[in-house]
């Protein structure tokens, strides 16, 4: 019986250790949809390192007026979503062969970017929170581009 299970267990790694040899280009996700190389990303990441660097002056500014509410939320959420997009990338060049220093290297970067991303942004909650549910109705009323924002504010705000 163990004989039998141990043979059963080398065939599985043999036959799976060819099926991984013979893995073609086309068998993986094409990454440069979403950046054509590492140096793209890498100006990408500068990109959102800049934004944070901008979206610090939102900070004790969200209730000046309607327009720089949208304007600092907007950028909150471009920022995020750039994130979104280097950290998906960085994971599937990891992903592809975890013994890769480099692509070790670049989604620790992308991790780090998502701390200074939280970081960045942990003030918004609480000054919505003192802004108050009556004033942030009264800017909606004023900007429709905050209508797109209405639904994390409403969860903010309960």
């Amino acid at each position: 019986m163990r004989r039998w299970i141990a043979a059963t267990f080398s065939a599985a790694l043999i036959s799976s250790g060819s099926a991984a040899a013979q893995e073609t280009a086309a068998d993986r996700w094409n990454l440069a949809d979403l950046y054509a190389s590492v140096e793209a990303w890498q100006a990408d990441a500068g990109k959102l390192n800049a934004q944070l660097t901008e979206f610090a002056r939102c900070k004790g500014h969200l209730g000046d007026s309607a327009a720089r509410l949208r304007q600092c939320l907007d950028l909150r959420a471009d920022m995020t979503k750039r994130l979104y997009r280097l950290s998906m990338f960085s994971g599937e060049q990891l992903a592809q062969d975890t013994g890769v220093p480099e692509s070790m290297a670049l989604d620790q970067k992308g991790d780090l970017l998502g701390n200074k991303l939280e970081q960045a942004t942990s003030f918004v909650n609480p000054e919505l929170l003192r802004i108050g549910a009556a004033r942030i109705k009264t800017f909606m009323s004023h900007e429709p581009g905050l209508r797109i924002h209405a639904f994390p504010i409403d969860r903010i705000l309960r």
